[in-house]
């Protein structure tokens, strides 16, 4: 089954930082509002408790979500690398392909780059 939200949920409206951030709003809202109906008397400790916990939960929220992105980038990364290789595999046989194929213009193939140490059909240095 599907995401509903078209991807990972840490990239989407509903993530654990946008939820904890409104939790956070609504709190605060809450503990302002209870400040101004009592007058000058101190909020409830336990709404100035509720406060701090719901900050601490929305910088908890932020950290996992920046975690869950680091890593999402990191099997990108792990990807596009795999792709690469494979693509040069199909470059290479395709160039062999063509000299084999039209010896007469084999000069005509760029030789590889100078710093180029990676065995392409291994994918190892």
């Amino acid at each position: 089954m599907g995401s509903p939200f078209h991807g990972p949920r840490h990239r989407s409206w509903l993530s654990d930082t946008v939820i904890f951030a409104a939790v956070f709003v609504i709190v605060l809202l809450a503990t302002v509002i209870t400040d101004i109906l009592n007058g000058p008397a101190d909020p409830p400790a336990y709404l100035v408790g509720l406060c701090g916990a719901a900050g601490s939960a929305l910088f908890g929220a932020v950290s996992s979500d920046k975690s869950k992105r680091e890593r999402e980038i990191i099997v990108d990364a792990a990807v596009a690398k795999d792709r690469s290789l494979r693509t040069e595999q199909r470059v290479d046989a395709l160039v062999e392909f063509a000299a084999n194929e039209h010896p007469e213009d084999a000069h005509r193939i760029p030789p590889k780059a100078a710093g180029d140490t990676t065995d392409r059909k291994e994918g190892t240095p």
